[in-house]
């Protein structure tokens, strides 16, 4: 599978979430109703992973800070082929939201380890690389990016026992229906809980 579905699966969840916190609509639908008390009891699980999250950047020179529990990280491998994923949201106002989603992909996960950098954007040859998405409308998905024109990610740490990874990203990704660039700088993840395969 490639690393931006892992992006797009994340932005449901963080959107569902996100669609939670900004509304006092208590007409929400079941099964959204069901997956948010899941994600809480998930959350309630790993209370100790998931405090101190956190991920900040600039989006074309504007501050981007996701709030608390605004944010997901994710895992899996197979064959010998691993991605880690995360989405982080920050609420704008009562209808809007904006979300900065990356994900990395590599081979041999046992040889993960602080300093491991990526450069490559994601193709269909390419498997050992990297993909970013921002979103910025009523929800993360109106407004999300399509193609990543460049990237930048450094792992800082790992901690493979606990599950948390920390690192820098930059990336250009750009809207091709408004052929708007987003350019994301000073990104930094810090003790993102990424779960288990």
């Amino acid at each position: 599978m490639r690393t931006g579905h892992y992006i797009v699966i994340l932005s449901i969840f963080v959107c569902i979430g996100l669609q939670s916190c900004a509304s006092d609509d208590t007409d929400d639908s079941p099964i959204i109703e069901d997956i948010a008390e899941d994600m809480d009891d998930d959350s309630q699980d790993n209370d100790e992973a998931l405090e101190g999250q956190s991920l900040t950047a600039k989006v074309n020179g504007v501050d981007f800070n996701n709030g608390e529990g605004l944010i997901a990280g994710a895992f899996t491998e197979e064959s010998g082929f691993y991605v880690i994923a995360i989405v982080a949201g920050e609420i704008i106002d009562d209808n809007n939201v904006k979300a900065i989603g990356l994900a990395v992909s590599g081979f041999d996960f046992d040889t993960l380890e602080a300093g491991k950098e990526w450069t490559v954007v994601e193709n269909e040859t390419n498997f050992e690389s990297a993909i970013g998405s921002y979103g910025e409308g009523e929800t993360i998905n109106d407004q999300d990016t399509d193609e990543t024109l460049d990237i930048f990610v450094r792992i800082t740490s790992i901690d493979k026992e606990n599950r948390l990874i920390s690192g820098e990203f930059t990336f250009i990704a750009l809207d091709e229906d408004t052929n708007m660039e987003y350019v994301v700088t000073d990104g930094r993840f810090t003790d993102i809980f990424y779960g288990a395969n």
